[in-house]
């Protein structure tokens, strides 16, 4: 069906992008709403996704973000700040993925 790893890539790639551009306002609303398995299982997702197509610094950053919540009761606006601030630091490489795979399939 793929004739060679490089297509099997790309097409892994394009749908990374077509999956998961809005994973951090997708991770976001489950937070907002006291949802932390739902948001737990996003962020999982997403780490092992990134991890798949070598964007590892994502991978790592989803990680420290997944372990928070698991250690998080959303029970103070304090604890939701430190989640925060971390899905921000997930969006901003995850953006950073995003513009990359934009540039290298062009």
């Amino acid at each position: 069906m793929w004739g060679n790893k490089t297509e099997l890539y790309h097409r892994i790639l394009r749908l990374f992008v077509q999956n998961h551009a809005e994973t951090a306002v997708e991770i976001r609303e489950p937070l907002q709403a006291d949802d932390i398995k739902k948001a737990i299982l996003l962020v999982h997702t997403l780490k092992g996704i990134a991890s798949n197509i070598g964007a590892i610094d994502l991978s790592s950053s989803a990680y420290v973000l997944q372990v928070a919540m698991d250690e998080t009761i959303l029970d103070s606006q304090s604890n939701y700040e430190q989640l925060e601030s971390k899905l921000t630091e997930v969006n901003r490489k995850l953006e950073g993925v995003l513009a990359a795979i934009d540039n290298y399939m062009r």
